[in-house]
């Protein structure tokens, strides 16, 4: 919307003609090999402003290719201002044609600078990475800005993670709830909360002052070759203090096929462990059935080091 309240895109074009009202520059050549005998007609081209240009024609095929998602359609129709927008974007592109979409992306390969029209060049890299079916974000580091819809992917990677078997029997706070368990302070009439994304209760455990054996942060990054940053570490180590626990793990998708470093890290001070474990990502996947049943061996292959984490958390010698 940002770039629609600058107004619709507007360039010069040449057009060629072959017509008995000449009004531009006459293409000789092309007027002897259309026009011989001469029948009144006159080739020449004229160069016009016009709404009608590779940059609003890339911006209509990729709302043609949204509209084809029922999810992206219904939210295309849901916010007024979206849907006055794309009003005025088909009226500007009638010589829109479903066949020519390759041929606008090339023509928008180079960046288009407009003094007026500013906000459009992030509208039209964020088309070609759609139109390319290049995706947006992941967790792996990108370098590219993309400008668009946001959706909280790390929300729901924790969710995801929520719904396996491996996590059945861990407790999972919900960033709504009130319970008293989740305040950070004894006492305080505005305390501030907690929110562990998992923890695998310990006895003595009260409602009122919950103890963990093992606490478990959904991280939807990349660390599969990089140490554990700073924040992160920080966050774990302020569960693991308030809940008593000596054991912490973060767990990170991993690409399929790509080799992790082991990180298990032994603490100072109060002691305990850091550990990541992965859930493998299918990246090749031909087919929807062929990515269920590889993420099913994924599950089960998490499953097996969850096992192996609490048989590890639960070994005397660990624990001294």
């Amino acid at each position: 919307m940002r770039a629609f309240s600058q107004g619709i895109f507007k360039q010069y074009l040449r057009f060629e003609h072959n017509d008995s009202r000449p009004k531009g520059t006459i293409n000789l050549a092309r007027h002897v090999r259309l026009n011989l005998p001469f029948a009144g007609k006159i080739a020449y081209s004229t160069r016009e402003f016009s709404c009608d240009n590779p940059v609003t024609e890339l911006i209509r095929h990729t709302y043609e290719v949204l509209k084809q998602q029922p999810l992206m359609r219904s939210m295309l129709s849901q916010n007024p201002a979206v849907v006055t927008a794309i009003k005025q974007l088909t009226q500007a592109t009638p010589n829109y044609r479903p066949q020519d979409r390759r041929a606008v992306i090339n023509a928008n390969v180079r960046p288009c600078h407009h003094p007026l029209f500013t906000a459009y060049r992030p509208l039209q890299q964020l088309c070609l990475l759609i139109l390319r079916n290049e995706g947006g974000l992941n967790f792996a580091p990108q370098q590219n800005k993309v400008f668009g819809v946001l959706f909280d992917i790390s929300y729901l990677w924790e969710e995801y993670l929520a719904t396996l078997p491996a996590f059945q029997d861990f407790i999972h706070p919900k960033n709504n709830d009130l319970d008293p368990s989740t305040k950070l302070y004894l006492a305080h009439p505005n305390a501030l909360r907690y929110y562990p994304d998992f923890y695998l209760k310990r006895e003595p455990f009260s409602k009122d002052e919950p103890c963990a054996s093992l606490v478990v942060d959904a991280k939807y990054k990349n660390y599969a070759k990089t140490a554990l940053q700073r924040p992160d570490v920080y966050q774990l180590m302020g569960y693991m203090y308030v809940l008593k626990a000596q054991h912490a793990l973060m767990l990170s998708p991993l690409k399929q096929g790509e080799e992790a470093q082991e990180h298990c890290y032994q603490l100072k001070g109060y002691g305990g462990t850091i550990r990541v474990a992965y859930l493998p990502i299918p990246q090749a996947a031909s087919s929807y059935e062929d990515f269920s049943a590889a993420m099913q061996r994924s599950e089960e292959q998490l499953n097996q080091q969850m096992t192996t984490v609490r048989a590890d958390i639960s070994s005397p010698a660990l624990n001294a």
